[in-house]
């Protein structure tokens, strides 16, 4: 008698799961076009909520991974390192990031091109980086250290499943990154900014009238910013005034060519890794401005890095 109880309790509650299953379905054939304009509604805003990267948070992470990995090979001895201009893949699940993409370098074994492979996880503005893989070995594995259980299998294929690990490269320590919090929005005068390995620091302006053959127009003054630019990568990079845009107490301002005539050295130029370059910046300025901006171009998909400075 008990056994026959225990099975129709069985029957029963098997019954009960399915028809609550049924009723969490959603029909989208009874839906009407109101409802289903609401149910994309609420799908869209999910999705760009949580579920898709902004320019902002794309810089953070790339910068993160960024970091490691040229930290990592340069501990392997790894020479002339470059990052492609738009081969990037950015997923994201609340506060969960990964990318894709790839590196170059030079090993004493030739030209190497693999592909780079990041997972990082935002806890109360601080980005960590968890993992990361170059090619198919493994150079970084803390996921189990990810806050939230949920990705602590990561979203890519674990060492168990023939992932190599680093130590069939050189015995060297992995270099240790530490997360940063989110980017400043503007920066001053001796407040170094960083864009692809140069450091950028605005060091002082001044006022010309212009030369003899050289002079503003009328109601205007050539506002020369001047700038410290040094190389930390490990390859030369070219860097122009023209890659800025200015603005004047909110409005558009140029950055001219008749105004550069007037610096003491142009902000154009070569670098070479570990050097420095010093130059200024021109701008048709009015004659009463009280604040400038400049703003340096970082790329079709990043936000751009903003100077700013007042009289």
């Amino acid at each position: 008698m008990k056994k026959i109880i225990a099975f129709l309790l069985t029957i029963f509650l098997l019954l009960m799961s399915i028809i609550v299953g049924y009723a969490q379905t959603i029909d989208l054939s009874v839906m009407t076009k109101d409802e289903l304009e609401q149910l994309r509604s609420e799908i869209d805003a999910e999705l760009k909520a949580n579920h898709s990267t902004s320019n902002q948070e794309e810089k953070t992470i790339l910068g993160l991974t960024k970091d490691y990995i040229e930290q990592y090979l340069i501990s392997q001895d790894a020479k002339s390192i470059s990052w492609p201009w738009l081969d990037y893949t950015y997923s994201k699940d609340w506060n969960f990031y990964t990318i894709r993409t790839n590196v170059t370098y030079k090993t004493v074994s030739g030209k190497n091109n693999p592909n780079v492979y990041t997972e990082l996880y935002e806890q109360n503005g601080v980005y960590g980086l968890y993992y990361a893989k170059i090619g198919d070995t493994v150079v970084l594995d803390n996921r189990k250290d990810i806050p939230d259980s949920r990705f602590n299998g990561g979203k890519e294929i674990s060492q168990s499943n023939g992932a190599k690990t680093n130590s069939n490269m050189n015995n060297k320590a992995i270099p240790v990154v530490t997360p940063t919090p989110e980017p400043k929005t503007f920066f001053g005068f001796n407040d170094p900014a960083t864009n692809d390995n140069l450091v950028y620091t605005m060091l002082s302006y001044r006022e010309s009238k212009g030369s003899t053959f050289n002079k503003a127009d009328d109601g205007k003054v050539f506002l020369l910013v001047e700038f410290l630019v040094e190389n930390k990568g490990t390859s030369s990079k070219s860097i122009s005034f023209f890659s800025f845009n200015a603005y004047c107490d909110d409005y558009a301002a140029d950055v001219s060519f008749s105004a550069s005539l007037e610096a003491k050295t142009s902000l154009s130029g070569e670098i070479a890794p570990g050097k420095k370059l010093k130059g200024e910046i021109g701008i048709e300025a009015p004659k009463n401005w009280k604040e400038f901006e400049l703003h340096l171009d970082t790329g079709w998909f990043s936000d751009a890095i903003v100077f700013k400075g007042t009289r």
